[in-house]
């Protein structure tokens, strides 16, 4: 949820006052924080972290950190649903392709999603 977006400007984006967007935020931010706190809880501990991280990365400037990377693989094209076809879309292979995201520590990936559609 970006801070830095004024309601202002969101009302410029979707043609409505500022005073109707800030309805809007007091309403769904709460739900919005409630579904990041949910997305963002891994099952990982501190010391899980401290105890995977090398001796170099304290040297380099990189210490209790946690990667996410997408990856999509490619897959085939749907002849009969062009539905499907948008939603398996994805432009880092620029065609169709199911993506998985992963989260690694720097020896170690620990998590990662079922595979979904790229777009």
């Amino acid at each position: 949820f970006r801070r830095d977006l004024t309601q202002e400007f969101i009302g410029l984006i979707f043609n409505r006052h500022r005073t109707y967007i800030g309805k809007i935020l007091r309403d769904w931010a709460p739900r919005w924080g409630k579904a990041g706190e949910q997305l963002s809880i891994l099952d990982i501990t501190r010391e899980f972290l401290l105890d995977e991280e090398p001796d170099r990365s304290k040297q380099v400037g990189v210490e209790k950190a946690v990667a996410v990377d997408g990856a999509d693989t490619s897959c085939e094209k749907m002849r009969k649903d062009t539905k499907a076809n948008a939603l398996l879309y994805g432009s880092k292979n620029k065609g169709e392709g199911a993506r998985v995201l992963t989260w690694s520590c720097q020896t170690n990936t620990f998590e990662h999603t079922k595979m979904v559609a790229s777009r």
